[in-house]
């Protein structure tokens, strides 16, 4: 088994075992906790989506449009998750005005992320990923991180 694999799984569970723990306890109603569940729940998803892309890249070569569909689902997520944390944080600091250019933007980000093209680069066994899809999702995350 790739340990990529492994790890996505291990990954997975920790995420279970803390939604377990959380969804378990009372808590306020705030929009922080909203947010955060939003998070737990949409980590989970993303770490399901990658480990079956782990499966497609490793086991399941020829299927392209499978691979390709999952990717682009997993730039969704992580465009989706970057909204998240930036919201998460912009209601710590009480910058709620700035919410609605955060969707704005995000709306943006989904729709142009299953509109650009993206490639797969095969070589000794190793996959990478080219094309303007990839460029425009690591510019939003760098941009999103740098921004936090």
């Amino acid at each position: 088994m790739n340990i990529g694999l492994i790890i996505n799984t291990l990954s997975i569970l920790l995420v279970v075992l803390i939604a377990t723990i959380y969804f378990s306890k009372k808590r306020v109603k705030i929009s922080e906790s909203k947010i955060y569940q939003m998070l737990l729940i949409s980590t989970f998803i993303g770490f399901s989506v990658n480990g079956l892309s782990f499966y497609f890249d490793i086991y399941l070569k020829e299927q392209i449009l499978i691979r390709i569909v999952l990717i682009k689902f997993y730039y969704a997520y992580l465009l989706f998750f970057m909204s998240l944390m930036t919201l998460y944080l912009f209601s710590f600091s009480k910058k709620e005005k700035y919410q609605k250019y955060v969707v704005g933007i995000t709306a943006m980000s989904l729709f142009l992320n299953f509109i650009l093209p993206l490639n797969f680069i095969e070589s000794n066994n190793d996959i990478y990923i080219s094309g303007s899809n990839f460029i425009f999702v690591s510019l939003i995350v760098i941009c999103s991180v740098t921004f936090w």
